[in-house]
């Protein structure tokens, strides 16, 4: 039996009502969840005084919007200019190209453990509950933008021209989107903003790193990454 079949089972198993598990989360949840939560949790602290909105690219389950989401409205609950934007398909990838061929996304065998999948409506169901937990939640924080984002990242940019972004995280795993994503999101990033990586290096979908390295000087940059967890690294635009 696995990890999070060993802890599916005792969450299904205890006696606590739904409401008492979820306010007890860490009883139920794996080490390596907690990890990457803390990882988020890090980087976003160092983009707190920089200026700009938070772009998801690839929303997926929903884990990093929702990080996001409740950093924000917990350390600046006031800021109603740091607005949280996520870019995904819902449909699954839908621009791959020979860069990511040897990589898993473009093998739909070994991508069948990747089937769970929300659908858009789920998420804004959730963005509309967690909303009404937050202060000044009159003013809209967090909006999806359905589609590939190779066409809907351009179009985005053409309507939003005042945009600067703080805090960039690339994880749609492949290169077009990626690619796309730097070339449109990095010339609104002022200096100190983080691009936040969660799949350089890994072998899994090589397409996010090559995307990173045609675009950025990689000996003139820094990546650095927070020892608790494996892959969630970050680069600061200076």
């Amino acid at each position: 039996m696995n990890d999070y079949k060993i802890l599916s089972k005792n969450f299904s198993e205890s006696k606590l009502s739904i409401e008492k598990k979820l306010e007890n989360f860490p009883t139920y949840v794996h080490r390596r969840d907690v990890a990457m939560f803390l990882n988020r949790y890090e980087i976003f602290k160092k983009t707190l005084n920089i200026h700009g909105s938070i772009i998801e690219c690839g929303v997926n389950l929903g884990a990093g919007i929702f990080s996001w989401l409740h950093f924000s409205s917990i350390f600046e609950p006031y800021n109603t200019s740091r607005l949280i934007y996520g870019f995904d398909t819902f449909q699954g990838f839908k621009s791959l190209d020979n860069k990511d061929e040897k990589g898993i996304y473009s093998d739909e065998k070994k991508f069948l453990k990747f089937k769970d999948r929300q659908s858009d409506k789920e998420i804004k169901k959730s963005i509309k509950i967690q909303n009404k937990f937050r202060p000044l939640n009159q003013f809209e924080k967090v909006s999806i933008i359905k589609g590939d984002a190779v066409n809907t990242i351009p179009k985005f940019i053409k309507n939003n021209p005042h945009l600067l972004v703080s805090l960039l995280h690339l994880d749609f795993d492949i290169y077009k989107p990626s690619k796309v994503a730097l070339e449109y999101f990095l010339p609104k990033m002022p200096k100190g903003s983080l691009i936040a990586l969660d799949g350089t290096n890994a072998p899994d979908g090589p397409g996010e790193a090559t995307a990173l390295l045609e675009s950025l000087n990689i000996n003139k940059i820094s990546i650095q990454r927070n020892s608790f967890d494996s892959f969630l690294c970050y680069a600061t635009v200076e």
